[in-house]
This record gives C-alpha cells, sequence and structure tokens, in this order.
C-alpha cells in the first residue's frame, strides 16, 4: 500500500518514546515515517523510515511502502532483507548491527547511492553488476577475508570502507573512483595495487602489520593517511612523504620509528605542508625549525653547486664519457667511504684495493688547502685561482667547502679510471656526496668513524697534527655524521667503526 499523507493524517507530528517489539506492525510503522516529499503520481509521501534498535527479526510488513527512499534498520536481529526487493525507490540503506550473511539479498533499487553493512557476519561481497549506482559503501566489522571482483563493477563507488574485516590483500579496486577508503584493523602486510586510485584523498591503514610505505607515490590527491599501529620501523620509509604534495594530516603513532628521536622533525621536513601530525596541528614555528635541523644550509648549498658544475659542464663540447653506459638502467659504480678526518678512510681504501687488485681505482680530487705533514699524495693541490678556471671549464663534477678550503672530484680522474676497466673508490666528507648523489653514478655509501670520541681526538691531535681549532670542529662534525644515518640510514650501505 502506498503511504499516502491522507492515511496518516498529521502522525509524522507526534513524536513519542518507542519500546523495542520484534514483530514489526504498521502502527509501528506509521508512527516513525518522517520526512514529506511529492511522489511521481504528484501526491504527498512519507520517504524516511528509522526503525533502529527495536530488536526487529522479520521486516515483512514493509512490503507496501514503495515510496521509501531512506531507511533505517540498526540494532536489530535482522537476518533477512529480500522484503525489500518492493522498495524501488530506495536510496539510502542503513543496517548497521544485525545479522545478515548476505549483502544486498534483495532486487536492486533504482538508484541506491548509500548502505550501511557494517557489524554484520558478511563473509563475502558477491558481484554487484546490478548496483553500479552505489557511491557510498559501509562493510565495516564483518568476516571479510577478500576484497572481491564484484566491486569493479560500482563505477560511481567514491566511499568504502572495510574496516574491521580479515582482508589480508589490497586488490579488485583498480579504477574505481575511490575519494575515501578506510581499511584499518585488517591483515594487511604491504600497500598494493593502489596505483590506478588516482582520485583517492583519504586513506586508513591503521592496525595493520605493513612495513613499508612504499605503494603510497603518486598520489597527487591525498590529503590525509592514517599509518598508525602498524610495523614501519625505517625513518627512510618517510621518503615517500615527499611525493605526496597535497598531504595535510598524517597519523604514525605506535610505530616503532615512532621511538626514533627525529622522527617528528623529519616528517615536518619532508612534508611542510602538513597541518596535523598523529591528531596535533602543527605550527609554523615548529616547521620552520624542522626543517632548519633536518635540512641544514649544507644541503641547500650542495644542490647549488651541483647546478652551477652541471651549467658549466653543459657549456663546453658535448663528448660521450667513459662512465656514461649505453644502457640508461645501469649506472657507473662509485664506492665512497665517509667520515670526518681522522676516520682512517685511506688506509681502508689502500687495504680493499690491495684485497680486490683489478677492480677499484682511487680517484683523486683538487683541493686547494696546503699539503699536512707526512701525507700521502692524495689529492693534487692547486690554487683558488687554478680551481675556479677548473670549475669554470666544466672540468669538476662536484665541489664542496669545508674548514675553509675547496674541494673538487674531476671528471677527468672518473674518466681515466673507466678507460682502464675500473671503478672509482675515493675518500670524501659528507657536503661531497651530498652533491655527487645528485649524478648519474649508482653510489655505495660505507660511513667510517672511529666510535669512541678519545680515540678519534688522539688521531687528530697526534696522527695528523691538526690544531685545537680543526680538531674541536671535526669532533663536532661526528654528530652530523650520526644525525644523516639515523634520518637516512637507507641512503647509506654500511657503517664502520674505525676505533679499533
Amino acid at each position: 500500500m502506498a503511504e499516502d499523507v491522507s492515511t496518516y493524517d498529521s502522525k509524522f507530528r507526534r513524536k513519542s518514546m518507542y519500546y523495542p517489539v520484534k514483530e514489526l506492525t504498521r502502527k509501528t510503522i506509521e508512527d516513525r515515517l518522517d520526512f514529506l516529499s511529492l511522489s511521481v503520481s504528484n501526491k504527498l509521501v512519507f520517504v524516511e523510515l528509522d526503525l533502529s534498535g527495536l530488536k526487529l527479526t522479520n521486516i515483512d510488513a514493509l512490503a507496501g511502502y514503495v515510496h521509501l527512499q531512506v531507511l533505517k534498520l540498526a540494532h536489530n536481529s535482522l537476518t533477512s532483507l529480500s522484503v525489500l526487493s518492493s522498495l524501488t525507490n530506495l536510496i539510502y540503506l542503513d543496517v548497521p548491527h544485525n545479522r545478515n550473511h548476505k549483502l544486498f539479498d534483495f532486487s536492486p533499487p533504482n538508484n541506491l547511492r548509500e548502505a550501511n553493512y557494517n557489524h554484520n557476519v558478511l563473509a563475502a561481497i558477491p558481484v554487484l553488476t546490478s548496483y553500479f549506482t552505489l557511491t557510498k559503501l559501509q562493510l565495516e566489522y564483518n568476516n571479510i577475508r577478500k576484497i572481491s571482483y564484484g566491486l569493479l563493477y560500482c563505477k560511481q563507488l567514491t566511499y568504502l570502507s572495510l574496516t574491521g574485516n580479515n582482508i589480508r590483500i589490497i586488490d579488485n579496486l583498480q579504477n574505481l573512483p575511490l575519494r575515501v577508503l578506510l581499511l584499518a584493523a585488517n591483515d594487511i602486510q604491504a600497500i598494493s595495487n593502489l596505483e590506478t586510485l588516482v582520485h583517492l584523498e583519504v586513506l586508513d591503514l591503521s592496525r595493520n602489520a605493513i612495513k613499508k610505505l612504499s605503494g603510497l607515490q603518486g598520489h597527487y590527491y591525498l590529503t590525509s593517511l592514517d599509518m598508525s599501529e602498524n610495523q614501519i620501523k625505517s625513518i627512510s620509509e618517510f621518503q615517500v612523504l615527499g611525493k605526496l604534495p597535497t598531504l595535510r594530516s598524517l597519523s604514525m603513532q605506535e610505530n616503532p620509528v615512532c621511538e626514533n628521536t627525529l622522527y617528528r622533525n623529519l616528517i615536518m621536513a619532508t612534508q611542510p605542508s602538513l597541518l596535523l601530525l598523529d591528531g596535533r596541528r602543527l605550527s609554523v614555528s615548529e616547521k620552520v625549525k624542522a626543517i632548519t635541523y633536518i635540512l641544514p644550509q649544507r644541503d641547500i648549498v650542495s644542490v647549488r653547486d651541483r647546478f652551477v658544475n652541471s651549467v658549466y659542464t653543459f657549456l663546453q663540447p658535448l663528448k660521450i664519457r667513459p662512465s656514461t653506459s649505453g644502457d640508461r638502467l645501469l649506472q657507473y659504480p662509485f664506492l665512497i667511504l665517509l667520515g670526518p678526518l681522522g676516520s682512517f678512510k685511506v688506509p681502508l681504501i689502500n687495504r680493499l684495493i690491495e684485497e680486490f687488485p683489478g677492480f677499484w681505482k682511487k680517484a683523486k680530487s683538487y683541493t686547494t688547502r696546503s699539503v699536512r705533514p707526512n701525507e700521502a699524495k692524495g689529492y693534487h693541490f692547486t690554487t683558488l685561482r687554478q680551481f675556479e678556471q677548473l670549475q669554470q671549464s666544466g672540468e669538476l663534477i662536484q665541489t664542496a667547502q669545508l674548514y675553509g678550503q675547496h674541494y673538487g672530484l674531476s671528471w677527468e680522474s672518473i674518466d681515466q679510471i673507466a678507460k682502464d676497466g675500473y671503478y672509482p673508490i675515493a675518500a670524501m666528507e659528507l657536503e661531497a656526496i651530498l652533491s655527487l648523489q645528485l649524478t648519474h653514478f649508482r653510489l655505495y655509501l660505507i660511513v667510517a668513524i672511529p666510535h669512541d670520541i678519545n680515540i678519534h681526538r688522539t688521531r687528530l691531535e697526534t696522527v695528523l697534527g691538526l690544531n685545537e681549532e680543526i680538531v674541536q670542529e671535526t669532533l663536532e662534525r661526528r654528530n652530523l655524521y650520526f644525525d644523516y644515518y639515523n634520518v637516512d640510514s637507507g641512503l647509506f650501505d654500511m657503517y664502520i667503526n674505525t676505533g679499533y
């Protein structure tokens, strides 16, 4: 029967207390109908009905209410909704906290847009060929183990929640227009198969077993990301965040990586557009402080120096370098030992060359500093004017300034090593590789530092004979290396304690 307004008079204005009932009657329905609207036949009819919390086990009495557009059935004991096949005008269906075993066990309405099946006992997602009008689907806290291909027919679906199920793999969502995807509290171990969800704005993967952030790249519209309560350990994973330009809210709490003292500063420096971190609003001042701490001036200088050297090189006649592979996927390997003065990098290099004959050859750099007492010829010593001429002629791959002196690696040195059939090995400090990592080489970076600061001081004073000013500056630079290693351990291949 149609729920014509003349049948119910003005009952929609009478609101009283309702008590749970198990059998649905016409009187209960009439008392809970609401919101008048014009039907197709130009009659005033009620289009909303709320039967929540009545402990209903049967709703067959709804069969005649064909004009209903909004139906709320939360907190009942329903196991079947087959009677809804007659409600062809249904737009919004709300049935959380029931006992339904099947999703949509009724003939599809003409224009069903939203459905909430949270807290039921669904075990699977059927093929939803006839539910292509769906825009929002909530299936939280059911027994779903797999995202089936049946969702691929929902070409208008922008909101999907599968929180609190037993899903292990993210799959079968290809090319859906999803803007909100909630997959919290599952058994997901990796971020996968999200590449085609190019419209994604909100992603919740909290309370899973995810170890890496890879798989998030390319989501340029992602504004909110929740990765809390996972197993992310490495702070180097945050490099991915720099590829999410519109990210405004990030939750990472209760991951092992949060124990790192640089955690918050690194995230703020990597993603300066962030407004909320772990539920707390970020101020401009703390973001500036973080950027200054994590990305100090030396990074900016290294990028600038690399740009200048590249421009000078491009101004020279074009030539094919021996270190340039014909295959763009292959990079010329370059082994670099990093560490401050007194780290015994050169003895380590000499030993590597002896143990791997015919493989490594030492690359020499130019420097404007003077020769130290008893120093082997590990550099090409030059004047500042000569160094500037080398740079302006495009002969230097990278340059850096340390202790007031200039250092630069030449193309000539690398080209000769390549012609001889060797691979280059060199001792450098951090500033050098910050610029060199922007080149075409495949860098293998080994951090070599004496862990004991007293041993380090002794070497600087007695072995190298350095004055107190340089000794103190060098010892302070130890923290710089340790900070970079802790912040981005993925950049380095190995750490060696040279204090033995």
